[in-house]
């Protein structure tokens, strides 16, 4: 007791500082043995005038004894992790003032009471977190989209779901027919309807988007149709079908490891005929956890306005990295970034063995020197990328450096 009571003491002390209190703009927390209220007893008084953000992981084993009275009038980001069963008071407390909301909660129907409980006049920025705790959670009906909801959700700029349970699965479409002012939307979760999909087409102001999920009935999917659509995220396995997309620039590809852990190659007619319709317009291209075939190469060699092309976690074979890098007159950047490179085998005896064979260091430099002198316009940038015989070696095996998680804020 002795012991936090001199922790408690010293904190407040720091933070009650005038270097803190006058210049601090972001504030972090992460709580095992204690409340907010004890870190900011009411005795003093606690005013931050810079402060912008509040970033709160608390925890499960303290009682929720988070009433604050801090003044805090440029406070307007708040990012909320709570174990418990209750709503944080500083949602309810802050609620006018907050501009960017993240939360993750365990339990479920805390989570869409919490955005129930505030009057969220200036909030413009959601990201709902879904963390299904030891309990059976919750699956969300279109009963528990209230009238408040549709409100706050009217008037959003940003909204991310990360939803690994498929907990939102029934009522993807219901936000969908309510977000119109939405500017950007990320979807990262497991299975979406074909209804809710389609529904997106009704987001005209849409500019940013991410769809990491696999979408059901996919024969019944429309193509979208996005006025103002600058980027897009999407799944190779379930590819967003495009229809007209006139300002589309930017593309991003990807495998989803919460559906597919290994890489997979490119498959489905919706991203040719997709592909072909932006191949004279789009300009950044993103490869990730995916397989260059045949298939998407052929795509690749046609974008003829490309003037980036970068690889993450993407396995293809030397020559065809040539090959496509001759074919693309516009393309200014090139990069790979933990990939596989694969090189045909001079011997025969590897070829046959069908053995995979780490090549010198030496080797793999001397071939991206050699794309540098061959193509001097292009600037070639590589990390850690592993060259090999034969290939065929899964993505996992080289590095996980958090490329699964989606964020197309810049």
């Amino acid at each position: 007791m002795e012991q936090k009571a001199g922790f408690l003491k010293a904190l407040r002390a720091f933070l009650s500082s005038a270097e803190v209190m006058v210049h601090v703009e972001e504030l972090f927390f992460r709580l095992d043995q204690y409340s907010l209220r004890d870190i900011f007893e009411s005795s003093r008084s606690w005013h931050f005038p810079r402060l912008r953000r509040i970033s709160y992981h608390a925890s499960v084993w303290v009682k929720n004894n988070d009433y604050i009275t801090i003044k805090a009038p440029r406070f307007r980001q708040l990012e909320i992790v709570d174990p418990k069963l209750t709503v944080s008071p500083l949602v309810r407390i802050y609620s006018r003032q907050i501009k960017e909301l993240d939360m993750k909660f365990l339990d479920q129907e805390i989570l869409f009471k919490a955005i129930d409980n505030g009057t969220f006049i200036n909030l413009h920025s959601l990201t709902l977190n879904t963390a299904a705790g030891n309990h059976l959670p919750k699956v969300f009906q279109t009963y528990d989209f209230s009238a408040n909801h549709k409100t706050i959700f009217a008037q959003l700029k940003f909204l991310k779901i990360c939803d690994n349970d498929s907990l939102f699965f029934a009522i993807y479409e219901d936000i969908f027919q309510h977000v119109l002012s939405l500017e950007t939307l990320i979807i990262i979760g497991k299975d979406m309807s074909a209804g809710s999909f389609n529904a997106i087409s009704n987001i005209t102001k849409l500019k940013k988007l991410c769809l990491m999920v696999n979408i059901l009935g996919y024969y019944e999917v429309n193509k979208l149709h996005l006025p103002k659509l600058e980027k897009l995220t999407t799944y190779i396995g379930s590819f967003a079908p495009l229809g007209s997309v006139p300002m589309l620039r930017w593309l991003c590809i990807k495998n989803h490891s919460l559906i597919r852990p290994k890489i997979i190659p490119a498959k489905g007619d919706a991203m040719q005929t997709s592909l072909d319709l932006i191949s004279q317009q789009l300009e950044v291209l993103r490869l990730s956890r995916v397989d260059v075939d045949p298939t998407l190469l052929d795509l690749i060699r046609d974008l003829k306005k490309l003037k980036a092309l970068e690889m993450r976690l993407v396995e293809v074979h030397e020559a065809d990295v040539m090959k496509i890098l001759r074919k693309l007159p516009a393309l200014q950047v090139f990069s790979m970034s933990w990939c596989n490179l694969v090189k045909y085998p001079e011997h025969q005896y590897d070829w046959h063995c069908k053995r995979t064979v780490n090549l010198e260091d030496e080797e793999k430099k001397d071939f991206f020197e050699t794309l540098k002198l061959e193509l001097p316009d292009i600037s070639i940038k590589e990390i850690e990328t592993n060259c090999t015989y034969n290939g065929s070696r899964q993505m996992s095996e080289v590095i996980d450096n958090g490329f699964s998680s989606v964020d197309l804020r810049d």
